[in-house]
């Protein structure tokens, strides 16, 4: 049976946080795993416009979590996780 892992992501002090975490119920075909999240930027006075990039997290192994954050005044457009 394969790793379990799932991802979430929360609003914390105003910023986007995503949050992977993997658990092994029997033989570990997951090794490490990390969250990635894309936030959004506004950039730009006269002429706005919006800036997407992703923040990955750190790899963290089985059982143990990992956590990515978008900077301060920016907003969550998607995440997930990876796994190696």
């Amino acid at each position: 049976m394969p790793a379990i892992c799932s991802v979430s992501a929360q609003l914390n002090l105003g910023r986007g946080e995503a949050t992977s975490y993997c658990v092994s119920p029997g033989s570990l075909n997951v090794n490490e795993h990390r969250d990635v999240i894309r936030c959004t930027v506004e950039r730009g006075r006269g002429n706005p416009h919006e800036v997407t990039f992703s923040v990955w997290g750190p790899w963290a192994g089985v059982g143990k979590t990992s956590v990515a954050r978008c900077p301060l005044s920016s907003s969550t457009a998607d995440y997930w996780y990876e796994t190696r």
